[in-house]
């Protein structure tokens, strides 16, 4: 009898703990508001959400394009763009030949200045020490472009916002992740599963991060308060060793998460440079995700006639911008 309370009692604590994790939304009451809604005219009913800087041009291209291609609903989706001058830098003539290649994407320019400064983008170690530029590279475009994304958090007009980083390519529709319920939904952190198994679905612990390459956000967790609570975390040093990553992760650490299948961010990772070789991952996967240093293979011959590579290469070609892909 005392064996089987104590199991219900122990039942019951876990039922409460998840109810707890699981409670709604409330960002809390904050002084400082850094900025509030961000406004599109004529929104659809959801988006989807980047950010490609000149010195990428090259790969952004090929992210649009695919995504264009690709992406099913398109009549319900706007694709946005975020862009600010002097932090992520986005030439008009880029501009123009990407929304060539994404007919309807809206460029939007966000105004940084009250929010992200030299002192609040810099990195620290385990130890506390500010990293060495050498290891930061904190002051390229491509970097501090991270921190803007945070942006799409003001988006509070759409019932559902994918964020996707731009060294991705989209090989097949992604439109069910629309549907789902969750506060948000995203791909956990670490190596993809090669088989693609279906355990890697549900909602998962606080401790097991999330990556941020491919992100839903349902409506509940958008608006102001969103962001400047993410504001609030980035001025604490421990919450930018990732950049933006760090920062969601900790702030939606609590949220209704679904975990979704490695199919929807794929990362081809250093450790294993030869995934660029398996064929047949283009057939299981909805996004292809160059993470880190991998992106350099795609600039290297020597991986001429691997699939994947190939693939890319395929996709880029047909965007008619140069594969400009610079520090």
């Amino acid at each position: 009898m005392a064996v089987a309370l104590g199991g219900l009692l122990r039942g019951l604590s876990r039922t409460l703990n998840e109810l707890r994790r699981l409670r709604p939304l409330a960002w809390p009451a904050t002084d400082r508001v850094y900025l509030g809604d961000l406004t599109v005219r004529d929104p659809r009913r959801y988006a989807v959400v980047t950010t490609i800087t000149d010195n990428f041009i090259g790969m952004g291209a090929a992210f649009l394009l695919s995504l264009h291609e690709r992406l099913g609903r398109r009549d319900e989706v706007d694709v946005i763009l975020l862009q600010s001058p002097g932090v992520a830098p986005l030439s008009l003539e880029n501009g123009i030949a990407l929304q060539e290649l994404c007919p309807g994407l809206k460029i939007i320019e966000v105004d940084t200045s009250s929010f992200l400064t030299a002192a609040n983008m810099t990195r620290y170690d385990k130890e506390g020490r500010p990293m060495s530029r050498r290891r930061d590279h904190y002051e390229l475009p491509s970097k501090k472009a991270a921190y803007v994304k945070l942006n799409v958090l003001r988006l509070a007009q759409y019932e559902k916002v994918v964020l996707m980083d731009s060294d991705m390519l989209v090989v097949d529709d992604f439109s069910d992740v629309f549907d789902l319920s969750h506060d948000i939904a995203a791909v956990r952190t670490g190596a993809p599963d090669p088989d693609f198994t279906p355990e890697h679905r549900g909602r998962g612990a606080p401790r097991i991060g999330f990556n941020t390459g491919f992100v839903a956000f349902d409506q509940a967790a958008l608006g102001a308060g969103a962001f400047n609570t993410a504001i609030d975390f980035m001025e604490l040093r421990r919450n930018r060793r990732l950049r933006d990553q760090s920062i969601l992760n900790e702030i939606f650490a609590h949220a209704d998460r679904l975990y979704l299948p490695h199919a929807y961010n794929y990362k081809i990772h250093v450790s294993d440079p030869e995934r660029l070789s398996r064929a047949e991952t283009l057939e299981r996967v909805k996004v292809l995700h160059f993470v880190a240093t991998t992106k350099w293979g795609l600039k290297d011959p020597a991986n001429s006639g691997k699939p994947i590579y190939d693939y890319y290469h395929a996709v880029q070609k047909r965007t008619g911008i140069p594969f400009i892909l610079e520090p």
